[in-house]
């Protein structure tokens, strides 16, 4: 799948601001993953699943097939991340960027909302493997 033409001005936009931040002194003190060993904090996790039962859930469904209760009424169909060949369609880059900027950023639908944790990389890194976790 090629999201080169959809991605590319996100993407510019996300390497300016990651040059900045080396620049700029950080307004929080939430933990990022260790980019050596790309482990995620517990309480990164704990933000992520909760996130997930909370508001991911409600349209991807707690079984992650695209049939929460406000599904229904959703054109198009929130993807199924049980399905295989979902799975191969997307690399972890492609959702990091869907969760935490929204469907419209990548051109689906603009009723998935952006997380209010896109400047937590452990909790984006956590939610990614939520999506993953689906597709064992």
């Amino acid at each position: 799948m090629n999201h080169s033409t959809t991605l590319r001005p996100l993407l510019a936009v996300g390497c300016i601001l990651g040059a900045l931040q080396a620049f700029i002194p950080s307004c929080t003190t939430a933990p990022a993953p260790d980019p050596a060993t790309g482990v995620i904090s517990a309480e990164d996790r704990a933000l992520a699943a909760a996130r997930f039962e909370t508001h991911c859930s409600t349209c991807h469904g707690l079984d992650g097939k695209g049939h929460g209760p406000a599904s229904m009424s959703l054109n198009p169909a929130p993807a199924d991340w049980t399905d295989p060949d979902w799975q191969d369609s997307v690399d972890d880059e492609f959702l990091e960027i869907v969760i935490a900027a929204g469907g419209e950023a990548v051109g689906i639908s603009s009723l998935m909302p952006a997380s209010p944790y896109a400047d937590r990389p452990g909790v984006m890194k956590a939610l990614v493997e939520i999506v993953r976790g689906h597709g064992r």
